[in-house]
């Protein structure tokens, strides 16, 4: 079964909800709010730039869990859990939170395009500075 790269964008205030959905389907915690901070383009962006969206990067997605992702999003399905008995997230926490991401992966119209830079050129985003180490 072959790997689907995808990136996954979601707006900071829903970063903790989306973080515990993907908790609960087995993708780990944190996920998003771990996820690379991300803002709108603005040179003048410093590490204390408050973050807009969270972005997060799975190399190894199957086909079937990147499909999964965008129905999710499109409102079209979600996860068969009981989200009431997760202790993470009601139900409708759960699906405000998936509408609220946007899935790009090199199996979608953006392929052309594909790689964290492009997708955040076309949204506007830019990545918030991070401290040099």
């Amino acid at each position: 079964m072959a790997n689907i790269p995808c990136i996954i964008i979601c707006p900071e205030a829903k970063a903790d909800h989306l973080s515990k959905v993907f908790e609960a389907m087995g993708r780990g915690p944190n996920s998003f709010t771990h996820g690379r901070k991300v803002c709108a383009k603005d040179p003048a962006a410093t590490q204390s730039t408050p973050p807009t969206h969270r972005l997060i990067q799975d190399m190894s997605a199957t086909a079937e869990l990147e499909d999964m992702w965008r129905k999710m999003a499109a409102g079209e399905a979600m996860p068969q859990i009981i989200w009431s008995e997760t202790g993470l997230v009601t139900e409708s926490e759960a699906v405000a939170a998936a509408l609220s991401m946007t899935v790009f992966s090199v199996a979608g119209a953006e392929a052309t395009n594909w790689g964290p830079q492009g997708i955040l050129d076309q949204l506007g985003l830019q990545y918030v500075p991070e401290v040099e180490i």
